[in-house]
């Protein structure tokens, strides 16, 4: 019996993406200062108006690029920082939250999302600069502007027109390229810092989603009608709480099957010699109906094949479809030899 413990790995992909594209980015930019230093001085040929539009274009495009490239950098930290923590805090969180601060990325509504700062501030700090972050990216193309040759001593209007030149401010290209580029940094860190907390990395991709949510719990919790995955969220599945956890098997307590969650503790010494046969201890919060003390456990069902990393959803909510109660369900897995 293999555990999640030996079989997690950080694939060199995601930490690859997320740190090449930043170093690409900082790239750009350095390029950029260069494009710009090596056209600054230069006089126009009033005559060669393809000249000054590539020059903008090239100067556009290696902002666009600058941009495209810190924006996958956070992107990626962001997806990273999201599945650790939701494997980490030790509360599950509602489906509502865990819904917003998943699309961070791609809807600007979780920034403004109390849940999702509560959830996890980090995540909300990214996702501000990941919004922010094309606003800095508009002052590195003006950088660059077209001026009289004698417009810095007499600024005269009967200058001739031929007298153009291409003027440089490398002040303003750097003070962009250094906001985005250390936020930028810090969200890397904090996606890497998230990888090696959790021991693995994460996609941002539906093969991630559909592998997380392999549930029983949550098959019966989703209804077959909504499969579609349709918007909006249905009442009692934004209320449901769900965590990232590694699961144990599924419990049924008078009707309701519930996932039972293994607590980390513990379970790190369980090897192939370890049998599933352990003294369990299954916990409740005080706002169940009923105590676990043997009445109502109708069946419990084990995973033999090895440990499942799943999308577990630890409470349903008061107004659920069924109109039931529960609480939150543990499992301690604890060593014989202890």
């Amino acid at each position: 019996m293999s555990t999640p413990f030996s079989i997690h790995r950080i694939h060199w992909y995601q930490p690859t993406l997320m740190v090449g594209s930043l170093i690409a980015g900082l790239a750009a930019a350095v390029g950029h200062h260069f494009f710009y230093l090596h056209r600054d001085g230069r006089l126009i040929d009033p005559t060669d108006a393809t000249g000054q539009e590539w020059t903008l274009r090239i100067g556009t495009g290696l902002a666009f690029l600058v941009r495209a490239c810190f924006s996958l950098s956070l992107g990626t930290a962001l997806v990273q920082c999201f599945w650790d923590r939701l494997e980490s805090n030790f509360y599950a969180v509602k489906m509502r939250t865990a819904d917003r601060a998943f699309e961070i990325g791609g809807s600007p509504v979780g920034v403004v999302d109390i849940g999702v700062w509560g959830f996890s501030p980090v995540i909300g700090i990214v996702g501000v600069v990941y919004w922010l972050l094309p606003l800095a990216m508009i002052i590195p193309p003006a950088s660059l502007t077209v001026n009289l040759l004698d417009a810095e001593t007499s600024m005269s209007s009967s200058a001739n027109p031929s007298m153009m030149v291409y003027h440089y401010n490398a002040r303003n290209l750097f003070i962009a390229y250094i906001i985005g580029g250390s936020l930028t940094s810090a969200g890397c860190i904090a996606g890497l810092l998230a990888m090696l907390r959790a021991g693995r990395a994460f996609s941002n991709n539906l093969s991630t989603v559909i592998r997380v949510s392999r549930n029983e719990a949550l098959d019966d919790l989703i209804d077959v009608t909504e499969s579609d995955g349709a918007s909006p969220l249905p009442d009692h599945l934004a209320a449901s709480k769900i965590k990232l956890a590694p699961v144990y098997g599924t419990l049924t307590i008078d009707g309701e099957r519930f996932a039972i969650n293994v607590l980390e503790r513990g379970i790190r010494k369980l090897d192939s010699k370890t049998s599933f046969e352990e003294k369990m201890q299954v916990e409740t919060r005080e706002h169940y109906d009923g105590r676990l003390d043997g009445r109502g456990v109708q069946e419990t069902e084990t995973r033999r094949d090895g440990w499942q990393g799943s999308l577990v959803v630890l409470e349903r909510h008061s107004f659920s479809r069924d109109r039931t109660r529960s609480g939150d369900l543990h499992v301690i897995l604890e060593d014989r030899d202890e």
